[in-house]
């Protein structure tokens, strides 16, 4: 059975619109592994973040949009897999005006894969979290990773005799390429990084964050943004950057660039208007700050 309850602090329940959570994925005792049934995410506005107590992997059947990672806005496209721990809170939207699908899997590493292997090191997920990991995998980049959480969701819908242990070969398969992909890389000594997952500062700001994420395509004004949060526009200013890294403006220009490289590659629009529907006033001030984010102009990434 699939459950998820949310588990919202008490001094959060009386606000409901403004929820900022923790789902507990309660899976089997004997085989702690679920996949949802198939998920629609609709484009509508984002009013949560959320953390879960297991790791999620997560496969995009069609579509595309956003996730927006703890301090990460990340874009995805179909065939693309999601990977996020229990360390990070998260949300995602898709591209304005449509839907994208997926499938979820949610797995206790730990129990199903140590009893098979005996390795303690197999579970660990730590290499794929944190400021330098990127969360959304992308198929173009790495087929065989995203090949391999689609193929354990299909075994999973299937009617496949040895099914349970076709899963734990395949989760075995996936994390050794994960490990070997992404967990030799030298990571930063943990006391250098930065989390920006402090509650009470996302809690004061999240009504922002997902009124920009919603908001993109209109004019924003910071000082809005510190009324809609209850705070005064110097508190607002240093709460915001403490938690993301980044100002406001610098934030809403990212989620704009993000948004319009989705648009680019799933829509033959000409520039100029992805440029203006995704917020920009100008071309060049578009041009100018794509480049700054992607390392590469507009019309190359649509290349």
């Amino acid at each position: 059975m699939y459950i998820t309850t949310l588990k919202m602090p008490k001094n959060m329940q009386k606000k409901p619109s403004y929820k900022f959570g923790y789902f507990e994925i309660s899976l089997p005792e004997d085989f702690p592994f679920a996949v949802s049934t198939l998920y629609e995410q609709h484009d509508r506005e984002i009013t949560a973040l959320h953390s879960h107590n297991v790791i999620e992997f997560g496969i995009c059947l069609d579509g595309s949009g956003i996730f927006v990672i703890e301090d990460k806005i990340l874009p995805f496209h179909a065939g693309d897999v999601s990977i996020i721990t229990n360390r990070e809170m998260h949300l995602a939207q898709s591209t304005r005006g449509t839907s994208s699908h997926w499938y979820w899997i949610h797995v206790n590493l730990g129990k199903i894969l140590y009893p098979a292997f005996q390795n303690p090191e197999i579970a660990g997920t730590d290499y794929l979290s944190g400021t330098d990991f990127n969360n959304i995998i992308h198929v173009s980049k790495y087929p065989e990773i995203c090949s391999l959480v689609k193929r354990i969701t299909e075994v999973h819908h299937s009617r496949k005799t040895f099914k349970r242990e076709r899963i734990i070969s395949l989760l075995c398969l996936l994390i050794a390429e994960l490990k070997t992909t992404f967990g030799v890389k030298k990571r930063r000594p943990k006391k250098e990084e930065r989390s920006c997952f402090e509650p009470d500062t996302l809690q004061r700001i999240q009504k922002a964050v997902a009124y920009i994420t919603s908001h993109y395509t209109e004019k924003i004004k910071v000082r809005e943004l510190s009324r809609l949060s209850g705070l005064s526009l110097t508190h607002f200013r240093r709460l915001f950057e403490k938690a993301l890294g980044k100002t406001p403006i610098q934030y809403l220009t990212q989620v704009r660039v993000t948004m319009a490289s989705a648009e680019l590659k799933h829509s033959r629009k000409p520039i100029s208007m992805i440029a203006y529907e995704s917020g920009f006033t100008t071309l060049s001030s578009f041009n100018r700050h794509f480049k700054k984010q992607t390392g590469i102009s507009p019309r190359d990434w649509r290349k």
